[in-house]
């Protein structure tokens, strides 16, 4: 864990969230194989379907293993013991120790995704929260192991090469130091072993939007003077002040991304009604935006490669 906690308190990690895509149904098929049926958690699953997806999922994963496995409801309680998976076309999220389905606009081009599940877990459940990220394209999820790990949760990932498509724990793993991976297998073994320990936590480093951080011209040469008598006040300010900034940028990217989609559709339907002109000045704003999102994601690229590489991850015995 990177996240510096005040230890006050004992806790259980009895929330696991996880998330997967293309080649995700064999990796969660491999997970919840080791799960025993004491688990003493809620295993919350985020797998990308269609929306017209199968309603089978449940039954397939049950067969997986020994754990009950149901589609998400409106409005209900986390039991442990149990698997619950987001339904095609909800995202399904934590509020207030609960679990609830949404139809909110798509992350990352997914509805459900997987970055609304983590989120919304770490930002509930903080240090209780363990995120897992199985076998997918692109890089949903990074977002929100980002927030679990500033919640003080644990994130692991899929051995990429043990991956059918390593991009999403690739993602995860480059861009989280202290991320573990495995096998889907040794990663459900050690969530059976997260869940059973109690781990000492407290209260994580509050996030920049509360530390009033003053901003002024100064010159380079107070700059290195600043920087060669750093104190551990200003150092806190600035790594969190980085930390703001990377979100700042995942969110402002998926927006991007989502008004990308939205103004594709709108010059399809017009398209569909011949009014080509319509058509036209939807797919220009499409372009518009499709090029600020590049720029978005090339200084979020460039946010996450500052501070320590991911050297200190640990491979799973």
């Amino acid at each position: 864990m990177t996240t510096d906690l005040a230890l006050q308190s004992g806790i259980r990690r009895d929330v696991v969230v996880v998330g997967a895509s293309a080649g995700g149904l064999k990796s969660l098929q491999a997970f919840i194989n080791v799960l025993p049926k004491d688990l003493p958690a809620t295993v919350i699953v985020v797998l990308h379907l269609p929306a017209s997806g199968s309603t089978a999922l449940p039954g397939i994963l049950s067969r997986a293993g020994c754990l009950p496995v149901r589609f998400a409801g409106l409005d209900e309680a986390m039991r442990h013991g149990e698997i619950v998976v987001a339904p095609p076309d909800h995202h399904v999220v934590v509020t207030d120790g609960r679990l609830s389905t949404t139809v909110g606009p798509r992350e990352n081009a997914h509805r459900p995704a997987v970055d609304a599940l983590f989120r919304t877990a770490a930002r509930d459940c903080g240090p209780r929260v363990i995120a897992v990220v199985l076998s997918g394209a692109l890089d949903d999820g990074t977002a929100g192991a980002i927030a679990v790990q500033q919640g003080g949760g644990v994130v692991l990932a899929q051995d990429p090469a043990d991956a059918a498509y390593p991009s999403m724990p690739q993602s995860v793993v480059d861009h989280l130091p202290g991320t573990q991976i495995g096998t889907a297998a040794e990663l459900g073994a050690l969530v059976d072993r997260l869940t059973r320990s109690v781990v000492a936590v407290g209260v994580p480093h509050l996030p920049s939007a509360v530390v009033p951080v003053r901003s002024r011209r100064i010159g380079k040469q107070r700059v290195a003077s600043i920087s060669r008598r750093r104190s551990p006040e200003l150092e806190f300010r600035t790594v969190a002040h980085t930390d703001a900034m990377k979100n700042a940028l995942w969110m402002a990217l998926q927006c991007l991304q989502e008004k990308v989609i939205l103004n594709n559709r709108l010059a399809e339907r017009a398209i569909e009604r011949g009014s080509n002109l319509s058509a036209q000045r939807f797919l220009d704003r499409a372009q518009e935006l499709q090029d600020s999102a590049e720029l978005v994601k090339n200084l979020r690229d460039a946010a996450m490669v500052t501070g320590p590489r991911p050297d200190a991850r640990s491979r799973l015995a």
